[in-house]
C-alpha cells in the first residue's frame, strides 16, 4: 500500500494498492510525509459523485489514476488541457496519453466558485490548491517534476 497525502485536507490520506487500483481514505496516521510519492484527491465528477484521482510513483514508474483505472505517464503525456467556467463552478481535464488513449473528466463544484467570489485575496496559488486538475495540467508535462517524484519513491536522484 502507498500512502498519498489528500490534496485538499491535511487531516486525511489515501491508501492505494497500486497493483489493483483499490484505494481508501483514512484519517492521517502520524506526521505527514515530507517527501510524498504522489497525491490523491476526490473530485466531484458531474457534481453527483466523487471520483478518486491520483498521481503517484511506484516501481520506478509514474502513474495517473482515475477511479480504479491507471495509466503510465513516466515518459510524459500528450496534449493536456485544464479548463474552467463560471468562476470555477465547472472545470475539466483532458489528457491524451502517449499510447493515444484519452481521458476526460468534467467537474462541477459550486462551492469552489463561491470562494473565488467572496475571498478578495484569491489568486493563482489558491486556484492551484483548490483544483487538483490544474495542478496536474501544470506538472504532468514537466519531465523534471516526473523524474523527481519517481526519485522520491526509488530513493535515487538523477
Amino acid at each position: 500500500m502507498i500512502r498519498l497525502p489528500c490534496w485538499d485536507n491535511a487531516w486525511f490520506e489515501y491508501l492505494v494498492a497500486p497493483e489493483t487500483g483499490k484505494w481508501s481514505l483514512r484519517r492521517r496516521a502520524g506526521e505527514p510525509d515530507d517527501s510524498p510519492v504522489g497525491f490523491g484527491s476526490l473530485e466531484p465528477v458531474w457534481g453527483v459523485w466523487p471520483r478518486f484521482h491520483a498521481v503517484y510513483a511506484h516501481g520506478a514508474r509514474l502513474f495517473f489514476q482515475a477511479g480504479s483505472r491507471r495509466w503510465d505517464v513516466t515518459e510524459g503525456v500528450g496534449p493536456c488541457t485544464f479548463w474552467q467556467l463560471g468562476y470555477g463552478a465547472m472545470s475539466g481535464l483532458a489528457l491524451t496519453f502517449l499510447t493515444g488513449e484519452r481521458y476526460r473528466s468534467v467537474l462541477i463544484h459550486p462551492w469552489r466558485a463561491l470562494w473565488t467570489r467572496i475571498d478578495p485575496t484569491y489568486d493563482g496559488i489558491d486556484a492551484e490548491q483548490a483544483h487538483f486538475f490544474l495542478y496536474l495540467r501544470q506538472q504532468l508535462p514537466d519531465a523534471r517534476w516526473r523524474r523527481e517524484l519517481i526519485a522520491r519513491e526509488t530513493g535515487f536522484d538523477d
